[in-house]
């Protein structure tokens, strides 16, 4: 990753908000704090987020010194609703979850990234998430610990799914797709249910 000159770091404690800016070589330094908690933000374009997102926070020692390192990554998000037709109450929706699409055979229990969406209303929203073309996936679960693998626009057929492509810090809304009842597939593996993307 490239360093990010110029970019600003404020630091908060007891005593205030302090500021500084990254050199040419992204290094940066805030001296003569006071001891106690303290919290860091940066400034940055609205494509990249602080990773972690929440920022970064710490407690300085009396007369200590702390080490921090700040990483920013593409801020691109998928949002969204799952429908049905039926309560899936009567069922398990586990997760939505985003797939590569490079990818030729995946683990449907181990997506590229998962989200639990809103038991009201079935929103979900993943994200931060980089560039790339993704398949949208709700996996559901029965009783029997049995798999359901609905692919966005709600399709069981991954061939016949939509891939969605995901710019730089790009926000993809209205993402809605519907589930009806579900097939389920047992898994060949207490832990592992992998599908091929792509047909032979």
């Amino acid at each position: 990753m490239a360093p990010m000159s110029g970019t600003t770091i404020r630091v908060k404690n007891l005593d205030g908000m302090h500021e500084t800016k990254a050199d040419e070589n992204g290094n940066w330094a805030v001296d003569r704090l006071r001891a106690g908690p303290y919290e860091i933000s940066v400034d940055l374009p609205k494509n990249l987020v602080l990773d972690p997102a929440w920022g970064i926070r710490g407690d300085l020692a009396p007369k200590g010194c702390s080490r921090v390192y700040l990483r920013t990554e593409s801020n691109g998000h998928l949002e969204g609703h799952v429908n049905s037709d039926r309560p899936l109450s009567e069922n398990y929706l586990n997760i939505v979850g985003l797939f590569r699409a490079e990818d030729a055979e995946v683990d449907l229990l181990r997506p590229a990234f998962e989200v639990f969406p809103d038991h009201g209303n079935g929103a979900f929203d993943l994200g931060p998430v980089p560039p790339g073309e993704y398949y949208l996936v709700a996996i559901i679960s029965n009783h029997n610990l049995d798999e359901a693998a609905i692919f966005y626009p709600g399709v069981e057929n991954p061939q016949r799914a939509t891939v969605l492509g995901l710019g730089d810090g790009e926000e993809r809304t209205g993402l809605d797709f519907s589930i009806g009842t579900p097939r389920f597939h047992p898994r060949k593996k207490c832990c592992e249910y992998r599908i091929s993307l792509h047909t032979p």
